[in-house]
């Protein structure tokens, strides 16, 4: 899968793309298409034309997951800015499986700048995002951070579903929320004063939630699915966050040296010992 931030969203789809659905058994997941290639460039790259077509592709994966935001504000929220890079997820059978938008936001926190990381993730629940194609967003941030060495850097996203945030969690050994750590107070105050840069007001600061961008289609095949209800990582999601399609709970992930260079070993290992998830 791929990073998301301050107003972003990440979901693993049902049937088609971003969240809807629950996330496969093990024998589903294994018969899923794996995703084999992945695409990346700068929206500035694109002539005008191209950009209408690939972002069209992509609303059209969001929007079986996500059928209340409209073509014109999915373009706004995350296909506007010549900066934004782009991450397009191919299945082995050619087709498009999904996307993510990575973009930069600087914050005055504190009197101290932070770099952080927004943007959405959606994949199609008919394909397998392998390690390789995670890869790519864990070297983006290793590139920035090393070109960036004394400038905290992090990922804040709001993440819609539980199998989103399974998604990270299997992906880097340090966010928060976390079951494993209470969440600093310096980390919770950035997250909060973050949110509310981008035009958010949480409902719940303890928790960290705030009110859904949108709505997720069918969210009850979530909440059936037994392979979720048997994971810590969803059940202290969900334990946060009942309200699946009326909240997201905000997440951080820090971007520096040891929690990238670890994330990418884990990501590494999976690749070489063929593990999918």
């Amino acid at each position: 899968m791929a990073l998301a931030f301050a107003d972003g969203m990440m979901a693993q789809a049902p049937l088609s793309s971003s969240t809807a659905t629950a996330t496969p058994s093990p024998s589903r997941r294994a018969s899923r298409i794996p995703v084999t290639r992945v695409e990346r460039f700068m929206l500035t790259d694109l002539a005008p034309a191209e950009r209408r077509r690939i972002c069209d592709e992509a609303y059209r994966i969001h929007d079986a997951y996500f059928p209340d935001v409209d073509r014109d504000f999915f373009e706004r929220s995350f296909f506007e800015g010549d900066t934004t890079r782009v991450f397009l997820y191919y299945g082995a059978d050619g087709a498009l499986a999904g996307f993510s938008t990575i973009s930069l936001l600087r914050v005055i926190h504190e009197g101290k700048e932070h770099a952080i990381f927004k943007g959405p993730a959606c994949v199609d629940a008919r394909y397998r995002l392998v390690p390789r194609a995670r890869l790519s967003s864990l070297v983006e941030a290793l590139r920035f951070k090393l070109l960036h060495p004394w400038m905290p850097v992090a990922y804040m996203g709001m993440v819609t579903t539980p199998s989103g945030y399974r998604l990270f969690t299997s992906a880097v050994p340090r966010l928060y929320p976390s079951r494993h750590a209470p969440t600093p107070p310096a980390i919770k105050a950035l997250l909060l004063a973050a949110t509310r840069m981008r035009g958010f007001e949480p409902v719940d600061e303890d928790k960290l939630l705030v009110r859904a961008v949108s709505r997720i289609a069918h969210p009850e095949r979530l909440l059936q699915s037994r392979s979720l209800a048997d994971d810590p990582d969803v059940r202290f999601y969900l334990d946060r966050n009942p309200h699946l399609g009326e909240l997201s709970m905000l997440m951080y992930v820090p971007c520096d040296l040891g929690n990238i260079g670890r994330g990418l070993i884990r990501m590494l290992r999976r690749h070489l010992l063929g593990d999918g998830r």
